[in-house]
């Protein structure tokens, strides 16, 4: 184990430049790293494994200044260095140089970035017929509520207009209400 600290101590020392910092982080990667299918996955993951600890650490440390921030976990008998977050694994993918795999990971990412947009879009403007639906009945369940009951004539002209141009118009929203409205009441 001695000889382990006093190999990695040495290559600490030769890690100066960032090319010797990349190089050093890819071997690894090619050799026991994965990053998982985002196309088959929920998230997105990367990692790193070996069963010495004070390597995972070493590009951990190196990392650091490029905005990669690793985590370490021990797995059985090994430790793994892991990334989750996608904007960091694009950045460690650049750092090694892997540009097939960034590129290929980037392009699922931004599409599946879009599919969720287009997804919550969707959702939203759901949301909102739902909503302008519920208000619409709302507001004809109470305007029959006082036609049958006979009060409706005892409202104000405009509040009269108004509500026959509700029942008229059961599926505007409130803003398309109040422009028919203003073109009809001053």
């Amino acid at each position: 184990n001695a000889n382990f600290i006093l190999s990695l101590n040495d290559v600490r020392d030769k890690l100066v430049t960032d090319e010797d910092k990349r190089v050093y982080a890819r071997m690894f990667f090619c050799c026991t790293g994965s990053v998982n299918d985002p196309k088959n996955a929920q998230q997105y993951h990367l990692e790193i494994y070996n069963s010495n600890k004070e390597y995972l650490e070493e590009i951990q440390s190196l990392t650091k200044d490029y905005a990669i921030n690793f985590k370490i976990t021990q797995r059985k008998k090994r430790y793994a260095l892991y990334l989750n977050k996608s904007e960091e694994i694009a950045d460690f993918l650049k750092f090694v140089m892997a540009s097939y795999a960034l590129f290929e990971f980037e392009d699922y990412r931004i599409k599946r970035d879009m599919m969720l947009y287009e997804n919550r879009m969707i959702n939203a403007d759901i949301a909102n017929e739902v909503k302008k639906m519920k208000t619409s009945n709302k507001q004809i369940k109470a305007i029959n509520i006082l036609k049958d009951n006979k009060l409706l004539d005892t409202l104000g002209d405009k509040t009269i207009k108004v509500a026959k141009i509700r029942l008229e118009h059961p599926e505007d929203s409130i803003q398309e209400l109040e422009d028919r409205v203003n073109k009809e009441i001053s």
